[in-house]
């Protein structure tokens, strides 16, 4: 509005009211359409993707537990055949059949076996602690996790990671997001077309009719296209990074899942020759304890041949451990949530 009311008041006044309208590009609303839906997808897709990394933590959090329940459990029973062993000793000594300094070498022996049982326990009460943190729950699960190993339902010498794996589809909504929202830079960032309607009234004074007009305007910017190109190429670059971000996590994740599967081979073939290491050495400890009884071989000889079955019984507690881990590593991999 102009008036001449402070100035000349001559009561001349012009009064001007209108719209301006930004107009869509061609393409324009295509594209803006398009990258609300890569947002509305990646919201979509994260809680598979959150649940992922839940679940890989949740797994490696019980199998800890697992390892250090199997570990508690062998320390237990070691030290349970060594107090048999020292029932057997104490029985030779009462008889004078051997001398008193054989059962302190075998209480000495028993003493550091229950320091590692007290080592175990703390171990035990470790994993359950970080159990709780990851987990939120402080009462342990009453069952222990099995998952099937991979080559009782897959094929091994076909691993591919699928496109629907919770992470490749996180990353490729990533990948989308960019390239649509360089498109979509490339039309914002300009100078948008506009149309203005508008009406004026023109009044010179009272003894002046008064003057109505229309007014349509369009206006078209210049020019604009080369002033937001290193904007739209610098976006373009970003979406290109997304790119390779995505096929470098499928590379990794097929790597990981073609070493955890060679690996479950691996273990599994070690774990039939321990089966049989700890059956023979579970009968030369009970014929060497037989032996022991009737005078036949010296406390040195048993407790070797103890000593010998409680490796072969760490290491099996170490291949179990490792297996549950391959088992994990390989279904994280694949991408199969809890």
């Amino acid at each position: 509005m102009f008036d001449d009311g402070i100035t000349g008041n001559k009561n001349i006044r012009e009064t001007e009211i209108g719209v301006q309208i930004g107009l869509w590009r061609l393409g324009e609303r295509q594209a803006a359409e398009s990258l609300s839906t890569s947002y509305g997808k990646r919201a979509a897709v994260f809680d598979d993707y959150l649940r992922w990394i839940s679940s890989g933590r949740v797994r490696q959090v019980l199998a800890t537990l697992n390892k250090v329940d199997n570990a508690l459990a062998r320390e237990t029973e070691i030290a349970e055949s060594l107090q048999e062993i020292i029932a057997v000793v104490e029985m030779q000594l009462a008889e004078g059949e051997i001398a008193e300094s054989e059962l302190l070498r075998v209480q000495a022996e028993s003493l550091e076996q229950q320091l590692r049982v007290i080592d175990a326990e703390a171990e035990v009460v470790d994993a359950e602690r970080n159990y709780q943190i990851v987990t939120g729950f402080s009462v342990r699960p009453l069952t222990k996790l099995l998952e099937l190993s991979p080559h009782a339902t897959s094929d091994i010498a076909d691993l591919e990671v699928a496109v629907s794996h919770p992470l490749l589809q996180m990353l490729l909504q990533e990948v989308e997001i960019a390239k649509r929202g360089a498109k979509q830079l490339s039309f914002t960032a300009r100078s948008r077309s506009t149309l203005s309607i508008g009406a004026r009234r023109e009044e010179a004074g009272v003894m002046t009719p008064s003057s109505d007009t229309l007014s349509v305007g369009f206006s078209v910017p210049i020019g604009g296209r080369r002033q937001v190109r290193p904007q739209v190429e610098n976006a373009l670059g970003d979406a290109a990074n997304a790119e390779v971000a995505m096929h470098r996590a499928q590379r990794g994740l097929e790597q990981s899942l073609h070493e955890a599967a060679h690996q479950l081979v691996v273990v599994s073939e070690a774990m039939e020759i321990n089966a049989n290491q700890r059956s023979v050495a579970e009968r030369r400890v009970a014929m060497t304890i037989s032996a022991f009884e009737e005078a036949e071989v010296g406390l040195e000889e048993l407790l070797r041949v103890r000593r010998g079955l409680a490796t072969i019984g760490r290491e099996t507690d170490a291949l179990e451990a490792e297996k549950i881990k391959l088992v994990s590593e390989y279904l994280q991999a694949q991408g199969v949530v809890l």
